[in-house]
């Protein structure tokens, strides 16, 4: 290639392609040994970005309590050339201010930061700081002055090593290196973080003490050598738009009736929902009170807000789409507070929305789908209508803290529960609390009482609550508990081997289990509802919360979120930050941080989970959430969520994207039929082998032991074993292997006498697993069963039984599953999948990676381009023909088919006909 032929390249993707090949192309001849290049990122908030190994620089630091200094910038003054200007601040104030200078130099990445104090102000350290993550560094090994050591692969000590030296590297698992070089003494400490989060750290810079005066300043300067030849990127504004690498899509909301995308065919419901009595537990399944040797699964979506309230007529519409789609369940959720409103105390219903409301419930009763809710999520409640004189209404994190110890509040629940569960919906003619379809009820949602532990110190029922329980123990067990003192713990991590902390859970444990019991006895005995019952499903879950689910839970119930946004200056408003990376590369996304949350003999759900928009690998979050439930013979999933918005609901075209509404997002909901398939109908099979963990109920009484939280154990045996807890009774047996409490934490990675396969890396445990193909480095992942097969990969091909899909110009997630019930070789009708990204038009990101949202955007929505090359074994190929679908299942087009070596051929593009893009197809031998 020419440099004139270069010129005439018009868009700056494939001006920067070229430049990089051409780049690498002179490295390799001069360098026999060079590799692909590697990018290094400044960006705007004075982070370096490594792109390989995955490792981010940030500067930062800590004040005497140890709270930490954020980086913050004004996104819309962004510089794209000079010192890059930052402050940081722990709580709203910008103490200190901060410049960055980033450039390349003789091969190596120098960094220079300087920080100057606005107030006069004392540090416990002024740093640079990266994460380094379990995936890549565990196992690996650093090497500083005359010492070295490794990356323990399970947690030992805090601190790694810490010194002064003028050079340091550290190595990954696989052998990458970054060599970090300083033009003076410098402290440096690598610390092991898994008492908090799966992590390393690595900091270098002022780690001790330091006062410093007004305007007075301090910097930090090293330079970074990595193994690869490294390419300096600056982090600029970039826009999306329709043109070279975008194409307009037009979105139909509505299923068209009978075509290949209408799932109600398939099976899923079967109208109305509690025609077969109550869905009730056995053993790890649910089943229905008239079928009880036929386990059930549901699959459903969470309505939120104005959602949940609608007109007849629309009301009949969504129940009907959303049967369509494939879902037998819905989850009402942020209801209540729209329920009361108008009520002085927050309790009495509303009329009119009660009216809409039961339009809405009726409607997806009649279309076969059954309901799960939460007694309190956000109702607001007045101060003063609990008992406590002060004005304003509680907000919803408060309330949940206070109706456990709190009388005032827990009545206040109880009286509107008791309003809401005897209304009779006009429609069925049956109360709330008679309603059979009204399967699951979650008590408190998300209010796991570790979720509050830095706070409830301040709450004087809590306080008088711990030290209740705290006088009974010393009286029924003087000698266990006579040094435990009678204050709250302070803020700080509840696991750590302290018998104080100990105490405080098994407290927890025990005011939970009281709880529940008085929820339960209200609900049934005063109130006849016979909803099954669970409670905490949100993010603090410590190993004696398991004896609470074993006691008290029907089932037991958790949330995930991958690309979940982190708001950067206000509550819900942009600029909002998501990580939006392969999600397959990372050892704990979504749903495998959960298998250990699961019990044997109950049944398992997760009422929330999203891959969340605008994330760009969302589209794998289909088959990968499918693939792991399936496996895990889990009960439930539910998105979170369709809507917010009843209005969007009525008015039929659909919104810009958001970031949870399915309803928005034509992506998502693409990707959802894959989980339907796959978990739903129940394409792959469950496990047969099961790794159990053992929790013997004396070994939980005791003040020794170490309360770990119960996800941060080993995600990777998720692809190949059944996990779960056992709770009590006599130790498991029939499990191809159980492990016990507390000797399963203490054991090294290398000691296989523990637990086998913990050591292993994910290959060798998915080999066991022939339906899956997992390369965690290079981020794809392979799903091979009779009815669906497909994958996701950034680049190359895709080989899953039938299917192969050689990818192009964009990573993709590419799957096919039969519609007709068959197995994919004799299926006469099938859909094809070919998921790349979908945006709003005009939407904004701080940089190429696309981490930090400015801008939503809005309509149209646009796809990014990619191709994708399939063939397909299927029986007398040349009878078949491939069309084109709308997101609403109508064909648009014929798609040009061949026929090679007994495979039906055709090309996947999301370019499209006629500039609408096109993301599914339909195959059919007609």
């Amino acid at each position: 290639m020419t440099k004139k032929d270069i010129m005439k390249i018009t868009t700056k993707r494939t001006q920067f392609m070229v430049r990089l090949i051409l780049l690498i192309a002179g490295l390799l001849i001069t360098s026999p040994l060079a590799t692909l290049a590697t990018e290094v990122t400044a960006t705007a908030k004075g982070y370096l970005e490594i792109d390989n190994p995955p490792v981010i620089f940030k500067p930062g630091y800590y004040t005497e309590k140890w709270s930490y200094g954020n980086t913050v910038i004004d996104y819309s003054k962004i510089k794209e050339e000079g010192p890059i200007q930052f402050s940081m601040n722990p709580f709203g104030k910008k103490e200190i201010d901060g410049s960055a200078t980033i450039t390349k130099t003789d091969g190596a990445i120098k960094a220079e930061y300087t920080f100057k104090a606005k107030t006069e102000i004392t540090l416990n350290s002024l740093l640079v700081g990266a994460t380094l993550s379990l995936d890549d560094f565990a196992g690996g090994s650093w090497k500083c002055n005359d010492k070295s050591g490794v990356f323990p692969k399970e947690y030992k000590d805090l601190f790694v090593m810490h010194g002064h030296t003028r050079s340091i590297m550290i190595t990954a698992a696989d052998g990458r290196t970054i060599r970090i070089m300083f033009p003076e003494e410098t402290r440096v400490l690598i610390q092991d973080n898994r008492r908090w989060t799966e992590s390393y750290t690595l900091r270098i810079g002022h780690l001790s003490k330091l006062a410093l005066k007004k305007d007075e300043s301090r910097s930090i300067n090293f330079s970074i050598i990595l193994q690869a030849p490294t390419i300096l990127n600056r982090e600029k504004p970039i826009t999306i738009e329709a043109g070279a690498d975008w194409t307009p899509l037009k979105v139909e909301l509505d299923i068209e009736k009978g075509s290949a995308l209408d799932f109600s065919q398939l099976g899923f419901t079967d109208a109305p929902a509690g025609k077969y009595g109550r869905v009730i537990t056995k053993g790890p399944h649910f089943v229905f009170e008239k079928m009880p040797d036929k386990p059930q699964r549901f699959y459903g979506v969470n309505f939120c807000f104005s959602a949940n309230y609608l007109e007849k007529e629309t009301a009949e519409m969504i129940a009907k789409r959303l049967a369509r789609i494939g879902y037998n369940s819905i989850r009402i959720h942020h209801h209540d507070n729209t329920m009361v409103s108008g009520s002085p105390d927050a309790t009495d219903l509303n009329k009119e929305e009660m009216r809409k409301f039961d339009n809405f419930t009726a409607a997806c009763i009649k279309e076969g789908l059954y309901i799960s809710t939460d007694l309190y999520v956000s109702r607001r409640v007045p101060w003063k209508a609990i008992g406590i004189d002060k004005p304003g209404s509680i907000s919803q994190t408060e309330f949940k803290k206070l109706v456990p110890v709190h009388e005032g509040a827990y009545n206040n629940l109880k009286k509107y529960v008791t309003n809401w569960m005897t209304h009779v919906n006009p429609n069925t003619g049956r109360s709330y609390a008679q309603e059979p379809a009204l399967a699951w009820i979650n008590l408190l949602n998300e209010a796991n009482f570790g979720n509050y532990y830095s706070e409830i110190k301040n709450i004087p029922e809590w306080t008088t609550a711990w030290q209740k329980w705290l006088t009974e123990k010393k009286r029924l067990e003087p000698d266990k508990y006579k040094s435990i003192p009678d204050f709250v713990p302070e803020n700080g991590e509840l696991s750590k081997d302290d018998p104080h902390c100990a105490a405080f859970l098994l407290f927890f444990r025990d005011l939970e289990i009281d709880m529940v019991n008085k929820f339960r006895s209200f609900l049934q005995d005063e109130l006849g509802c016979k909803a099954l019952i669970t409670n905490a499903n949100g993010w603090s879950h410590f190993l004696p919360d398991h004896f609470t689910r074993a006691k008290t839970y029907d089932y037991i119930d958790d949330h995930f979120y991958v690309d979940h946004p982190h708001f950067l200056q206000k509550k819900w408003s942009l600029p909002s930050r998501c990580p939006n990376t392969n999600p397959v590369k990372s050892i704990s996304y979504g749903g495998r941080r959960e298998i250990y949350m699961r019990h044997f003999d109950k049944p398992f759900t997760i009422t929330e989970y999203n891959f969340s928009a605008p994330g760009r690998f969302r589209g794998v979050g289909g088959i990968l959430t499918g693939t792991m439930a399936a496996l895990q013979d889990w009960s439930g999933l539910w998105r979170f969520a369709y809507s917010h918005n009843g209005n969007s609901l009525a008015r039929g075209t659909a919104p810009t994207i958001g970031y949870f509404d399915m309803l928005n997002d034509p992506l998502s909901l693409a990707a959802e039929r894959a989980s339907i398939c796959l978990f739903l109908r129940q394409d792959i099979a469950p496990l047969q082998k099961s790794a159990v963990i053992y929790l013997p109920e004396e070994k939980f009484n005791s003040l020794d032991n170490r309360y770990y939280k119960s996800k941060n154990l080993w995600h990777a045996l998720g692809w190949s074993r059944k996990t779960g807890v056992q709770v009590g009774g006599p130790k498991p047996q029939g499990y191809t292997h159980t492990a016990s409490y507390p000797e399963v934490f203490e054991q090294y990675i290398e000691d296989k006498t523990v637990i086998p396969f913990i050591g292993s890396d994910i290959d060798t445990l998915v080999k066991e697993n022939k339906a899956l193909t997992i390369d965690n480095k290079s981020g794809t992942f392979v799903i091979t069963t009779d009815r669906t097969c497909g994958g996701f990969t950034e680049k190359g091909t895709i080989k899953a039984g039938v299917l192969s899909a050689d990818i192009s110009e964009s990573a993709a997630t590419v799957w096919v599953s039969s519609v007709d019930k068959k197995p994919l070789a004799k299926s006469r009708r099938m859909i094809l999948t070919h998921l790349t990204d979908i945006q709003n038009t005009g939407i904004k990101y701080a940089g190429e990676k696309r981490q930090i949202l400015l801008k939503w955007g809005g309509l149209p929505h646009v796809v990014r381009n990619g191709k994708a090359k399939i063939t397909l074994k299927a029986e007398s190929p040349e009878k078949y023909k491939v069309y084109a679908l709308t997101t609403g299942g109508r064909r648009v087009a014929a798609i040009s088919t061949s026929v090679s070596n007994g495979l039906l051929c055709f090309e996947a593009k999301t370019t499209g006909l006629n500039n609408n893009a096109v993301i599914i197809y339909e195959i059919v031998r007609e």
